[in-house]
């Protein structure tokens, strides 16, 4: 496993391809209070990105990016809606919920 920390944003010579997984760590349980903090990115091939944010200003262009290209496949990993909707909300991006019930789902990546 090829895992790099990034802070703030991702580097911007980043090759992750078109099919990602996100998933996303707040501060605390409350998502109206608690602050988006961490942004975990792969694209399957035995990667992980993992960018801390600045709290304050969440400037990552880079990130936001990738997150908004519609031409490939973003499938976050959110532990429930309002999950997603903070995530969306913080990154200017629009995000379904991956069905991590799917026992196919992790293959799909």
């Amino acid at each position: 496993m090829d895992i790099k920390v990034h802070k703030i944003d991702l580097p911007e010579d980043i090759k992750i391809g078109n099919r990602i997984a996100v998933d996303c760590e707040f501060m605390g349980l409350n998502f109206q209070r608690d602050k988006l903090c961490l942004v975990q990115i792969s694209s399957g091939n035995s990667d992980a990105h993992i960018i801390q944010l600045d709290r304050n200003e969440y400037k990552a262009p880079i990130l936001k990016k990738i997150l908004s290209d519609k031409s490939g496949e973003v499938h976050l990993i959110a532990k429930n809606e309002q999950e997603a909707s903070k995530l969306s909300e913080e990154t200017g991006s629009s995000f379904s919920l991956a069905d991590v019930s799917d026992p196919n789902f992790i293959d799909k990546i």
